[in-house]
Protein backbone atom coordinates (compact mmCIF):
# COMPACT_ATOMS: atom_id res chain seq x y z
CA UNK A 1 0.00 0.00 0.00
CA UNK A 2 1.64 3.56 -0.70
CA UNK A 3 2.37 6.14 1.60
CA UNK A 4 0.09 8.62 1.96
CA UNK A 5 1.55 11.91 2.83
CA UNK A 6 -1.00 14.50 4.65
CA UNK A 7 -0.73 18.20 5.65
CA UNK A 8 -2.73 18.68 8.34
CA UNK A 9 -3.48 21.63 11.11
CA UNK A 10 -2.94 20.17 14.93
CA UNK A 11 -3.42 21.12 18.65
CA UNK A 12 -0.35 23.61 18.76
CA UNK A 13 -2.01 25.47 15.57
CA UNK A 14 1.12 24.36 13.38
CA UNK A 15 0.45 23.41 9.61
CA UNK A 16 2.53 19.57 9.63
CA UNK A 17 3.06 16.78 7.23
CA UNK A 18 2.65 12.92 8.39
CA UNK A 19 2.74 10.14 6.95
CA UNK A 20 0.75 7.37 6.82
CA UNK A 21 -0.16 3.91 5.10
CA UNK A 22 -4.23 4.22 4.74
CA UNK A 23 -6.03 7.47 4.93
CA UNK A 24 -8.86 5.77 6.51
CA UNK A 25 -6.67 3.96 9.69
CA UNK A 26 -7.90 6.28 12.18
CA UNK A 27 -5.61 4.85 14.62
CA UNK A 28 -2.33 5.13 12.60
CA UNK A 29 -3.05 8.68 11.63
CA UNK A 30 -3.74 9.59 15.53
CA UNK A 31 -0.33 7.56 16.10
CA UNK A 32 1.52 9.67 13.30
CA UNK A 33 0.39 13.12 14.87
CA UNK A 34 0.81 11.80 18.19
CA UNK A 35 4.77 11.88 17.05
CA UNK A 36 4.24 15.35 15.40
CA UNK A 37 2.90 16.99 17.78
CA UNK A 38 5.29 15.21 20.90
CA UNK A 39 2.05 14.26 22.90
CA UNK A 40 0.58 11.31 24.58
CA UNK A 41 -1.86 9.45 21.98
CA UNK A 42 -4.21 9.48 25.22
CA UNK A 43 -4.89 12.86 25.26
CA UNK A 44 -6.86 13.66 22.26
CA UNK A 45 -8.67 11.66 19.26
CA UNK A 46 -9.23 12.74 15.46
CA UNK A 47 -12.85 13.19 13.64
CA UNK A 48 -13.92 14.10 10.14
CA UNK A 49 -16.26 16.48 9.61
CA UNK A 50 -18.93 14.86 7.07
CA UNK A 51 -20.37 18.67 6.15
CA UNK A 52 -16.95 21.20 7.10
CA UNK A 53 -19.64 23.82 8.70
CA UNK A 54 -20.56 21.40 10.88
CA UNK A 55 -19.28 22.09 14.72
CA UNK A 56 -19.64 18.71 15.72
CA UNK A 57 -19.01 15.16 14.61
CA UNK A 58 -18.87 11.60 15.94
CA UNK A 59 -15.42 11.33 17.32
CA UNK A 60 -13.56 7.95 17.33
CA UNK A 61 -14.09 6.69 20.19
CA UNK A 62 -16.16 9.03 21.89
CA UNK A 63 -19.58 10.26 20.56
CA UNK A 64 -20.40 13.35 22.90
CA UNK A 65 -17.57 15.48 23.13
CA UNK A 66 -17.89 19.41 21.47
CA UNK A 67 -15.26 19.73 18.88
CA UNK A 68 -13.61 22.92 16.93
CA UNK A 69 -12.58 23.56 13.57
CA UNK A 70 -8.54 23.23 13.84
CA UNK A 71 -7.90 22.57 10.38
CA UNK A 72 -8.44 20.01 7.10
CA UNK A 73 -6.60 16.85 5.68
CA UNK A 74 -7.33 17.05 1.67
CA UNK A 75 -11.02 17.46 1.34
CA UNK A 76 -12.01 16.25 4.79
CA UNK A 77 -12.16 18.39 7.88
CA UNK A 78 -9.92 16.56 10.75
CA UNK A 79 -10.50 17.56 13.94
CA UNK A 80 -8.11 16.80 17.21
CA UNK A 81 -10.26 16.46 20.40
CA UNK A 82 -9.03 15.87 23.79
CA UNK A 83 -9.98 12.84 25.42
CA UNK A 84 -12.18 12.20 28.39
CA UNK A 85 -8.96 10.61 30.78
CA UNK A 86 -9.76 9.71 34.36
CA UNK A 87 -10.02 12.06 36.97
CA UNK A 88 -10.25 15.59 37.07
CA UNK A 89 -6.85 16.21 37.90
CA UNK A 90 -5.55 14.06 35.00
CA UNK A 91 -7.73 16.31 32.61
CA UNK A 92 -5.94 19.12 34.19
CA UNK A 93 -2.72 18.40 33.20
CA UNK A 94 -4.33 16.79 29.87
CA UNK A 95 -4.84 20.49 29.19
CA UNK A 96 -1.80 22.07 30.18
CA UNK A 97 0.65 19.79 28.29
CA UNK A 98 -1.55 20.61 25.04
CA UNK A 99 -1.28 24.19 26.35
CA UNK A 100 2.62 23.98 26.52
CA UNK A 101 3.10 22.28 23.43
CA UNK A 102 1.29 25.37 21.67
CA UNK A 103 3.66 27.67 23.87
CA UNK A 104 6.58 26.39 22.82
CA UNK A 105 5.73 26.12 19.30
CA UNK A 106 5.16 29.68 19.66
CA UNK A 107 8.46 30.56 21.19
CA UNK A 108 6.78 31.74 24.57
CA UNK A 109 9.13 32.27 27.81
CA UNK A 110 6.22 30.31 29.36
CA UNK A 111 6.06 26.93 28.04
CA UNK A 112 6.09 25.09 30.63
CA UNK A 113 4.43 24.77 34.32
CA UNK A 114 3.77 23.44 37.33
CA UNK A 115 1.09 21.38 38.52
CA UNK A 116 1.54 22.06 42.41
CA UNK A 117 0.90 25.93 41.58
CA UNK A 118 -2.97 26.02 40.13
CA UNK A 119 -4.75 28.38 41.47
CA UNK A 120 -7.02 25.77 42.93
CA UNK A 121 -5.01 22.32 43.07
CA UNK A 122 -6.77 19.08 42.34
CA UNK A 123 -5.90 15.77 43.75
CA UNK A 124 -7.26 13.09 41.16
CA UNK A 125 -11.17 14.16 41.65
CA UNK A 126 -10.92 16.43 44.77
CA UNK A 127 -9.88 20.27 44.98
CA UNK A 128 -7.07 21.10 47.53
CA UNK A 129 -6.75 24.48 48.55
CA UNK A 130 -4.91 27.27 46.85
CA UNK A 131 -1.06 27.19 46.73
CA UNK A 132 -0.66 30.86 46.65
CA UNK A 133 -1.24 31.87 50.25
CA UNK A 134 -1.09 35.76 49.17
CA UNK A 135 -4.08 35.27 46.80
CA UNK A 136 -4.02 34.76 42.57
CA UNK A 137 -0.95 35.33 41.06
CA UNK A 138 -1.38 36.39 37.42
CA UNK A 139 -0.25 33.45 34.77
CA UNK A 140 0.52 30.66 37.66
CA UNK A 141 1.25 27.80 36.71
CA UNK A 142 3.07 29.03 33.94
CA UNK A 143 6.49 29.25 34.30
CA UNK A 144 8.86 32.05 32.72
CA UNK A 145 12.27 31.36 32.11
CA UNK A 146 14.39 33.33 34.51
CA UNK A 147 17.60 31.09 34.44
CA UNK A 148 20.45 31.99 32.14
CA UNK A 149 22.62 28.41 30.86
CA UNK A 150 26.18 28.87 31.48
CA UNK A 151 28.51 28.21 28.97
CA UNK A 152 28.92 24.38 28.59
CA UNK A 153 26.10 23.72 30.60
CA UNK A 154 23.91 21.20 29.50
CA UNK A 155 20.36 20.95 31.12
CA UNK A 156 20.02 17.36 32.24
CA UNK A 157 23.65 16.10 32.72
CA UNK A 158 24.54 13.95 34.07
CA UNK A 159 21.81 11.56 33.28
CA UNK A 160 20.83 8.71 36.02
CA UNK A 161 23.37 6.13 36.62
CA UNK A 162 25.65 7.33 34.22
CA UNK A 163 29.44 6.82 34.41
CA UNK A 164 31.03 5.02 32.01
CA UNK A 165 30.77 4.58 28.51
CA UNK A 166 27.23 4.52 28.27
CA UNK A 167 25.58 7.54 29.53
CA UNK A 168 21.74 5.21 30.93
CA UNK A 169 23.80 2.45 32.03
CA UNK A 170 26.46 2.26 34.88
CA UNK A 171 29.86 2.11 33.57
CA UNK A 172 33.61 0.74 34.83
CA UNK A 173 33.35 4.42 37.20
CA UNK A 174 30.07 3.26 38.46
CA UNK A 175 30.71 1.09 41.47
CA UNK A 176 28.79 -2.12 43.46
CA UNK A 177 28.47 -1.62 46.86
CA UNK A 178 31.08 -4.61 47.06
CA UNK A 179 33.28 -3.07 45.37
CA UNK A 180 33.29 0.41 47.03
CA UNK A 181 33.39 -1.56 49.97
CA UNK A 182 30.12 -0.98 51.64
CA UNK A 183 30.14 -3.36 55.31
CA UNK A 184 28.14 -6.12 56.42
CA UNK A 185 25.59 -4.30 59.09
CA UNK A 186 27.17 -3.20 62.20
CA UNK A 187 25.40 -1.01 64.89
CA UNK A 188 28.30 0.03 66.41
CA UNK A 189 28.49 3.75 67.42
CA UNK A 190 25.24 4.09 65.24
CA UNK A 191 22.18 6.15 66.20
CA UNK A 192 19.69 5.28 64.56
CA UNK A 193 16.48 7.47 63.85
CA UNK A 194 13.05 5.76 64.08
CA UNK A 195 10.56 6.79 61.40
CA UNK A 196 7.78 5.10 62.60
CA UNK A 197 5.94 8.58 62.63
CA UNK A 198 6.24 9.45 58.92
CA UNK A 199 5.50 5.68 57.90
CA UNK A 200 3.31 5.29 54.87
CA UNK A 201 1.28 2.43 53.61
CA UNK A 202 1.05 3.79 49.75
CA UNK A 203 1.70 6.73 47.90
CA UNK A 204 -0.85 8.51 45.59
CA UNK A 205 0.22 8.58 41.67
CA UNK A 206 3.05 6.33 42.63
CA UNK A 207 6.01 5.98 40.21
CA UNK A 208 9.15 4.70 39.73
CA UNK A 209 12.16 6.50 41.06
CA UNK A 210 12.53 9.75 42.60
CA UNK A 211 11.92 13.06 40.80
CA UNK A 212 15.44 14.81 40.63
CA UNK A 213 15.64 18.75 39.14
CA UNK A 214 19.26 21.06 38.16
CA UNK A 215 20.14 24.05 38.76
CA UNK A 216 22.17 26.40 38.13
CA UNK A 217 24.83 27.86 41.25
CA UNK A 218 25.88 26.14 44.36
CA UNK A 219 23.55 25.45 46.91
CA UNK A 220 26.29 26.01 49.86
CA UNK A 221 28.96 28.79 49.68
CA UNK A 222 31.61 26.26 50.08
CA UNK A 223 32.39 22.25 50.61
CA UNK A 224 30.57 21.03 53.98
CA UNK A 225 29.24 24.46 54.60
CA UNK A 226 26.00 22.72 55.80
CA UNK A 227 25.11 25.69 57.95
CA UNK A 228 24.29 27.44 54.72
CA UNK A 229 20.85 25.31 53.59
CA UNK A 230 18.29 26.92 53.01
CA UNK A 231 15.20 24.98 51.70
CA UNK A 232 13.94 28.62 49.87
CA UNK A 233 17.55 28.46 47.52
CA UNK A 234 15.70 26.10 45.25
CA UNK A 235 12.80 28.58 44.63
CA UNK A 236 14.79 31.53 43.17
CA UNK A 237 13.80 30.96 39.82
CA UNK A 238 16.90 32.58 38.09
CA UNK A 239 18.78 29.88 39.25
CA UNK A 240 15.48 27.13 37.81
CA UNK A 241 15.15 24.22 37.66
CA UNK A 242 17.02 23.97 34.28
CA UNK A 243 16.49 20.59 33.82
CA UNK A 244 13.64 19.02 31.51
CA UNK A 245 11.01 16.89 32.19
CA UNK A 246 11.82 14.04 30.14
CA UNK A 247 14.84 13.44 32.08
CA UNK A 248 13.51 14.08 35.89
CA UNK A 249 12.74 10.45 36.42
CA UNK A 250 15.79 8.86 38.75
CA UNK A 251 15.45 5.04 39.02
CA UNK A 252 19.51 4.69 39.92
CA UNK A 253 19.62 7.66 42.39
CA UNK A 254 23.43 7.90 41.81
CA UNK A 255 25.80 8.54 39.08
CA UNK A 256 28.97 7.37 39.26
CA UNK A 257 32.46 9.26 38.27
CA UNK A 258 31.91 11.02 35.27
CA UNK A 259 34.16 10.01 32.52
CA UNK A 260 31.56 9.39 29.46
CA UNK A 261 30.27 13.27 29.83
CA UNK A 262 31.89 16.08 30.08
CA UNK A 263 32.84 17.47 33.74
CA UNK A 264 30.76 20.62 34.40
CA UNK A 265 31.31 23.50 37.28
CA UNK A 266 28.42 25.28 39.54
CA UNK A 267 25.34 23.27 39.69
CA UNK A 268 23.30 21.57 42.47
CA UNK A 269 20.73 18.54 42.09
CA UNK A 270 17.86 18.18 44.34
CA UNK A 271 16.44 15.02 44.56
CA UNK A 272 12.24 14.09 46.16
CA UNK A 273 10.45 11.19 46.93
CA UNK A 274 9.80 8.17 48.92
CA UNK A 275 12.36 4.99 49.86
CA UNK A 276 10.22 1.79 49.96
CA UNK A 277 11.58 0.20 52.66
CA UNK A 278 13.41 -3.36 51.69
CA UNK A 279 13.19 -4.97 55.33
CA UNK A 280 12.39 -4.60 58.88
CA UNK A 281 14.45 -3.58 61.37
CA UNK A 282 18.17 -0.82 60.85
CA UNK A 283 19.38 0.42 57.60
CA UNK A 284 22.31 2.25 57.35
CA UNK A 285 23.51 4.69 54.48
CA UNK A 286 26.88 5.27 52.59
CA UNK A 287 28.18 7.14 50.08
CA UNK A 288 30.50 8.18 47.45
CA UNK A 289 30.40 11.98 46.35
CA UNK A 290 32.57 14.66 44.93
CA UNK A 291 31.63 17.57 45.69
CA UNK A 292 28.78 18.09 48.35
CA UNK A 293 25.52 15.80 49.70
CA UNK A 294 23.04 16.28 51.84
CA UNK A 295 20.41 13.36 52.93
CA UNK A 296 17.06 13.80 54.67
CA UNK A 297 14.61 10.67 55.00
CA UNK A 298 11.59 10.33 57.29
CA UNK A 299 9.46 13.29 58.30
CA UNK A 300 12.52 15.75 58.10
CA UNK A 301 12.64 15.43 54.20
CA UNK A 302 8.88 17.25 54.43
CA UNK A 303 10.91 20.44 56.47
CA UNK A 304 14.25 20.20 55.95
CA UNK A 305 16.70 22.11 57.85
CA UNK A 306 20.21 22.67 58.14
CA UNK A 307 19.46 20.72 61.53
CA UNK A 308 17.86 18.09 60.80
CA UNK A 309 19.71 16.28 57.79
CA UNK A 310 20.07 12.20 58.17
CA UNK A 311 23.98 12.41 56.43
CA UNK A 312 25.75 14.85 54.98
CA UNK A 313 29.08 14.84 53.60
CA UNK A 314 31.52 16.24 51.41
CA UNK A 315 34.55 14.07 50.27
CA UNK A 316 35.42 11.90 52.99
CA UNK A 317 34.19 13.98 55.82
CA UNK A 318 30.37 12.98 56.59
CA UNK A 319 28.16 15.01 59.40
CA UNK A 320 25.18 13.52 61.13
CA UNK A 321 24.58 9.59 62.47
CA UNK A 322 23.61 7.24 59.03
CA UNK A 323 20.93 5.32 60.74
CA UNK A 324 17.56 4.85 60.38
CA UNK A 325 14.64 2.36 61.72
CA UNK A 326 12.08 0.89 59.46
CA UNK A 327 9.48 -1.79 58.78
CA UNK A 328 9.12 -3.83 55.00
CA UNK A 329 7.00 -2.76 52.47
CA UNK A 330 6.15 0.87 54.48
CA UNK A 331 7.72 4.42 52.37
CA UNK A 332 9.56 6.82 53.81
CA UNK A 333 9.87 10.31 52.66
CA UNK A 334 13.30 11.19 50.90
CA UNK A 335 14.99 14.66 50.33
CA UNK A 336 18.93 15.00 48.62
CA UNK A 337 20.89 17.64 47.58
CA UNK A 338 24.25 17.22 45.67
CA UNK A 339 26.06 20.22 45.09
CA UNK A 340 29.06 20.47 42.67
CA UNK A 341 31.78 23.37 42.56
CA UNK A 342 34.16 22.22 40.16
CA UNK A 343 36.43 19.42 38.88
CA UNK A 344 35.32 15.70 38.99
CA UNK A 345 31.51 15.07 39.92
CA UNK A 346 30.14 11.97 41.16
CA UNK A 347 27.00 10.71 43.53
CA UNK A 348 26.18 7.14 44.95
CA UNK A 349 24.12 5.35 47.33
CA UNK A 350 24.85 2.42 49.11
CA UNK A 351 23.14 0.63 52.24
CA UNK A 352 22.87 -2.25 54.61
CA UNK A 353 20.06 -3.37 57.05
CA UNK A 354 20.45 -5.66 60.00
CA UNK A 355 18.50 -8.34 58.82
CA UNK A 356 20.77 -10.16 56.97
CA UNK A 357 24.28 -10.00 55.12
CA UNK A 358 22.95 -8.00 51.80
CA UNK A 359 24.63 -5.17 50.78
CA UNK A 360 22.51 -2.62 48.61
CA UNK A 361 23.64 -0.57 45.84
CA UNK A 362 21.29 2.83 44.91
CA UNK A 363 19.38 1.17 42.26
CA UNK A 364 18.93 -2.06 44.25
CA UNK A 365 16.75 0.22 46.61
CA UNK A 366 13.02 0.84 45.33
CA UNK A 367 12.75 4.57 45.61
CA UNK A 368 9.07 6.35 44.24
CA UNK A 369 7.55 9.58 44.16
CA UNK A 370 4.03 11.28 43.25
CA UNK A 371 3.90 11.74 39.88
CA UNK A 372 1.30 14.51 39.91
CA UNK A 373 3.05 16.82 42.74
CA UNK A 374 6.84 15.74 41.17
CA UNK A 375 7.75 14.60 44.93
CA UNK A 376 5.29 14.15 47.57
Amino acid sequence: MPIINIDYKGLTSRIGSVSIDDESNINELIDAIAADEGLDTNYYTISKLDDPSNTLSTVYGDSTTAITDLGFINDDVVICTPNQVGTKEARQIQKLNIAAATRAADSNARATYDITQLPTQYNENNLIDNPNTGGLVIGRPWIEQAWTLPAGMDRNEPYNGSGGSNPTVPGAQYRTAAARGVPIYSASGITFNDLSASALDSISNETVGLYRRKYVGTLLSTYGAWTDYLSTWFTDPTRGPISQATFEVDEYVSFGLRTDLGAENGYTLEWKGYLKAPVTGNMRFFVDVDDDIMIWIGASALAPTKDNYLLAQSGNTRSGTNGITVVAGKYYPVRMAFIEYGGAEQFQIFANSSAGATVYNGQDLDWAHNSATKGY
